[in-house]
């Protein structure tokens, strides 16, 4: 199985989910295919054969470009038990770019790539959980910054992240 069996579940899930989406579409996404046999199927054999954490952070990604929604926070998932932590989404669609009226010229279009969006995606999400969590995590815990990131680069939820780079500090 491949990324894009993934991809067509979710967009099957998509259809059927209540509109318009909440923030938590993503926990509600991973609910519905635990809670069908056959998608459940397909996920678990896309799970085995690239890892669980790629399928998840893919389906995540995928939700959000379906949508053209961004993330505003990660979350605990509180509904399904297939994903550790989700993507909580604006409710407002993204604003797509707009070709500029009267002029023949194509517009610049800027391209990121992948391992850069990747990049900015894990500084964000680091940066978010920092701020929220600020007060119980210890002083010093900025020291292990670029591991925390790496860990989260690699696909390691958030909280997890943290909490590996605390106890590694601690032996």
């Amino acid at each position: 199985m491949k990324i894009v069996d993934l991809k067509k579940i979710i967009s099957e899930v998509l259809a059927t989910l209540p509109k318009p989406h909440s923030a938590d579409v993503i926990d509600e996404v991973f609910l519905a295919i635990e809670q069908n046999d056959r998608l459940f199927r397909i996920y678990s054999e896309c799970s085995i054969n690239l890892g669980r954490a790629k399928v998840n952070t893919a389906g995540d990604n995928w939700v959000k470009k379906e949508l053209g929604r961004t993330a505003l926070r990660e979350a605990p998932a509180q509904l399904s038990k297939l994903i550790d932590t989700y993507s909580v989404l604006n409710i407002k669609v993204a604003a797509t770019p707009r070709k500029p009226a009267g002029t023949g010229a194509k517009p610049k279009t800027k391209t990121i790539t992948a391992k850069k969006r990747l990049e900015q995606d894990a500084r964000q999400v680091l940066s978010d959980y920092y701020m929220a969590n600020k007060a119980s995590l210890p002083p010093h815990i900025t020291l292990y910054r670029e591991a925390i990131l790496a860990l989260i680069k690699a696909g390691v939820p958030v909280a997890a992240a943290f909490e590996q780079a605390v106890d590694e500090e601690a032996v």
